[in-house]
C-alpha cells in the first residue's frame, strides 16, 4: 500500500507558487492601468473593468493567503507552518518581480 503524504502536493505547490504569482499579477495590472491612463486618457471603460477584475481576483487570493499566514504566525495549527510563514515574503518578491518586468516591458515599447 503506497504511503500518502501528510499534505497533498497541490497544497504545497499553491503555497509556494500562489503568492508570487498573485503579487506579479497585481503589479502587472497596476503598471498596465497606469500606462493606459497616461497614454489614453479617454480609454474605453471596459479596459479598466478587465484590469480591475484581474487585479481584484489576484488581491482576494493574496488576501486569503496572507490571512492564513497571519493565523499560523499567531499560533494556529497548520500542516506546513514553514510554507505559511514565507507567504508574505514570496508575495512581496512576486510583486517586486512583477513591477520590474512590467516596467521594463513598458519602457521597451
Amino acid at each position: 500500500m503506497p504511503l500518502t503524504p501528510a499534505v497533498p502536493a497541490r497544497v504545497q505547490a499553491l503555497l509556494l507558487l500562489g503568492p508570487p504569482a498573485c503579487g506579479a499579477i497585481l503589479a502587472g495590472t497596476f503598471v498596465g492601468a497606469a500606462r493606459k491612463v497616461a497614454r489614453e486618457p479617454l480609454a474605453p471603460a471596459t479596459d479598466f473593468i478587465v484590469l480591475g477584475s484581474i487585479a481584484g481576483v489576484a488581491a482576494v487570493a493574496l488576501a486569503f493567503l496572507l490571512v492564513g499566514a497571519r493565523r499560523v504566525r499567531r499560533g494556529a495549527v497548520a500542516d506546513v507552518p514553514r510554507l505559511w510563514r514565507i507567504v508574505p515574503w514570496t508575495a512581496a518578491g512576486g510583486f517586486v518581480f512583477g513591477l520590474v518586468t512590467a516596467g521594463v516591458h513598458a519602457l521597451t515599447k
